[in-house]
């Protein structure tokens, strides 16, 4: 999967770009610069980002991004999720907190740990 813009660059990981507008609030191409609103991830290089086609796809308003399917929008929702990652957690990977107080306060309540 890749991350197409109106600019139609296709070199550019998806992960980066979800990376990218998240954390770093940028949404720009990071090839051309260009300010990309909103852009799709896919597999497809030839995929339409005309707003109909766009419509009906899920997505992430807050982020700019539209999925091409259901399993790519998983695992965005996997990648931007605050989740505990000790292996002695019976919680670890498999449920996201809901901030990342709500992270910390599992970690220090649960393991005695801080971030």
């Amino acid at each position: 999967y890749f991350c197409l813009g109106q600019c139609r660059h296709v070199g550019v990981c998806w992960v980066c770009c979800l990376r990218l507008r998240a954390l770093s609030r940028d949404w720009n191409c990071p090839v051309c610069k260009e300010q990309l609103n909103e852009v799709l991830i896919t597999n497809d290089r030839s995929a339409s980002l005309a707003p109909a086609a766009l419509r009906d796809l899920p997505g992430d308003s807050s982020l700019g991004v539209r999925f091409a399917d259901d399993r790519v929008r998983r695992a965005a929702l996997q990648l931007l999720g605050y989740r505990c990652t000790l292996d002695a957690c019976g919680r670890s990977g498999k449920h996201a907190f809901g901030s990342l107080r709500e992270l910390e306060d599992h970690l220090w309540y649960q393991h005695w740990r801080q971030l």
